[in-house]
């Protein structure tokens, strides 16, 4: 049976499960049991600021803090806002129970990263990788907060004035090259002649195909014209997408980074692109070719991105937070290696019902507004 706190299941699934594949402790572990027992915008902050610390990341995470005021001031502008900087620490939170509880995610995660014998490194590198990928995943949504504010009273004088909708605002097809360009590292990054890997799409396709965990359905080449397409498409609208530039903030910010203190640039290519390419995936997939590209309409939990995958459903079930402030009491969650289970309001099944077309039914999601539901 669920608690009817759904922090206090993800609380249960983090720290209280018989096999502990996470190694969080310390400060670290009092953080996020903070946050877990009191989750609010001072023990979010006190979180992120922590990760980020630790990473040596503070340039990027500072980012958390203007994501959340411009989030307060649009809040009274656009009142269908949903929240995402206690929805991001939510999905952290959430991410790290479902892979401590279901083998099969956990493993899709690690593989080709570290052999059984390291598996302190193994936890290392998924507490790193996730981190990025969870905290981060929404950093850029503050570009289509604006833009969506800008066209909706644009629109509202429109109608007043001869009601007719007109294009008040077009972007600049530049925008994403501005930062998509990465400085070549070394010569050995320009691997492929033909395509240069020395950008963010290009990092991003890369790591779709020459790392991906089976057989790769399309070439480089392809895919790289796949992702290329989606941005020209979402240009031609006027739209922006805040996982595709999040992405991109996230590769150029900490590429620099590397660079100032000369860390192993290898580890930026083997956990960072990583992670970026499951931010760059949580929103574009459903709304690109990838997903008809991949399965025929599915996200996989194991290929093209695990990470990505991970990121996706914990995206996409944490529904809380996104309304009233005190909504995760109506929440609960269990997660074993058959199948996850959440107990949600029918109103919120309902509404995330497009997602759930894309979950990957070889690890069941189940969906109920039953608090006795059985899990055993």
């Amino acid at each position: 049976m669920f608690s009817k706190n759904i922090f206090q299941d993800i609380k249960r699934m983090i720290f209280e499960l018989p096999d502990d594949h996470l190694f969080i402790r310390d400060e670290h572990r009092q953080l996020l049991l903070s946050f877990l027992e009191n989750p609010n915008a001072d023990t979010t902050l006190d979180l992120y600021r922590f990760i980020s610390r630790i990473q040596e990341k503070e340039d990027v995470y500072n980012l958390m803090d203007i994501l959340r005021l411009y989030e307060e001031g649009f809040s009274k502008i656009l009142l269908d806002h949903r929240d995402h900087y206690l929805h991001s620490a939510s999905v952290y939170a959430l991410g790290l129970a479902i892979y401590n509880g279901c083998s099969t995610i956990r493993n899709a995660c690690n593989t080709d990263r570290h052999e059984a014998d390291f598996r302190h490194e193994q936890k290392a590198s998924f507490l790193f990788r996730w981190s990025l990928a969870a905290c981060l995943h929404d950093l850029a949504y503050p570009l289509e907060l604006s833009l969506k504010s800008f066209n909706r009273y644009s629109n509202y004088l429109n109608q007043i004035a001869d009601d007719t909708r007109h294009t008040f605002i077009s972007i600049d097809p530049r925008i994403y090259e501005r930062f998509n360009l990465l400085p070549i590292i070394h010569p050995e990054n320009n691997l492929m002649p033909m395509i240069r890997k020395d950008t963010a799409l290009g990092l991003i396709a890369s790591c779709l195909t020459d790392h991906t965990f089976r057989r790769s359905p399309v070439t480089f080449e392809t895919l790289h014209d796949v992702l290329k397409r989606y941005l020209k498409n979402n240009l031609a609208i006027g739209r922006i997408d805040h996982g595709v530039f999040s992405s991109f903030i996230v590769l150029r910010k900490i590429h620099q980074l590397y660079l100032k203190n000369n860390w192993d640039i290898w580890n930026y290519y083997y956990e960072v692109v990583d992670a970026a390419t499951a931010i760059f995936l949580h929103n574009s997939y459903a709304h690109s070719e990838l997903k008809n590209i991949y399965r025929n309409g599915k996200f996989n939990y194991d290929y093209p991105s695990p990470l990505g995958y991970l990121l996706f459903l914990a995206d996409s079930l944490c529904e809380w937070f996104r309304g009233n402030r005190r909504d995760y009491k109506v929440f609960g969650v269990h997660v074993d290696d058959r199948r996850i289970t959440l107990r949600m309001p029918k109103k919120v099944i309902a509404k995330m019902a497009g997602s759930a077309e894309l979950f990957d039914e070889r690890i069941p999601v189940i969906s109920t507004d039953k608090w006795d539901f059985v899990t055993d």
